[in-house]
């Protein structure tokens, strides 16, 4: 009997044990699909033409709790693609630009967790630094690209925004699965060659990943 009653207490401290770590601290990785723009003043630009620009995001994300079972902050490091697309016709030519920008993607959330159902909603702020772009250009068949130059061609490398997103949380044990929407706004102008144009970045992306809790 003292041996069952000193296997059940080593069970129920190590089980408290793992349910508090994991409440405590969470790590793990995401991956998704991005569709992004650039909001731009430009007056020559036709918003007609304007069109949401696939890409891609991946990284890590770290989970610290606030409020055990309601709200943590959750910082990630994530590879993220922005830019646009402009597709329309010039004269009667058909044209399409493309700008594709890569950026070390910061966001910094509050997570809140909604009782009794798996859903969660995060927002706050995020910071954004490009390590590179290229610019495409295909007018009539004939085209080019370029790499993007961030300073030297007047495009700044900073961004800064906020994001918000709601996603569904399933736990397995010390192991949740999530699957996540999310938007985001830039409030930065990365317009570097003129003043009476800004152009700041909007993404909407969807992602999945999965936390490891310790």
């Amino acid at each position: 009997m003292k041996k069952l009653i000193s296997v059940l207490l080593i069970t129920v401290f190590v089980f408290t044990f793992s349910s508090n770590t994991k409440a405590q601290f969470q790590i793990g990785a995401k991956a998704g699909l991005t569709l992004s723009q650039i909001n731009s003043s430009n007056p020559a630009l036709d918003t007609d033409d304007l069109k949401f620009k696939p890409g891609y995001e991946y990284g890590v994300l770290f989970n610290f709790t606030i409020v055990p079972m309601l709200l943590r902050v959750q910082p990630e490091i994530i590879y993220f693609q922005k830019g646009v697309t402009y597709k329309g016709d010039i004269a009667g030519i058909n044209y399409t630009t493309k700008t594709t920008l890569n950026y070390l993607h910061i966001p910094i959330n509050l997570r809140l967790k909604i009782p009794i159902i798996p859903i969660y909603v995060v927002a706050g702020p995020y910071f954004g630094y490009a390590l590179s772009g290229k610019s495409y250009l295909d007018i009539g068949g004939v085209d080019a690209d370029d790499d993007i130059e961030f300073g030297s061609d007047k495009t700044l490398p900073f961004d800064f925004g906020i994001n918000t997103g709601v996603g569904i949380l399933k736990g397995f044990g010390p192991i949740d699965f999530f699957v996540e929407t999310r938007f985001s706004l830039g409030l930065v102008d990365m317009n570097g060659y003129s003043s009476d144009v800004t152009d700041k970045n909007l993404n909407i992306g969807i992602n999945a990943g999965v936390l490891f809790g310790f």
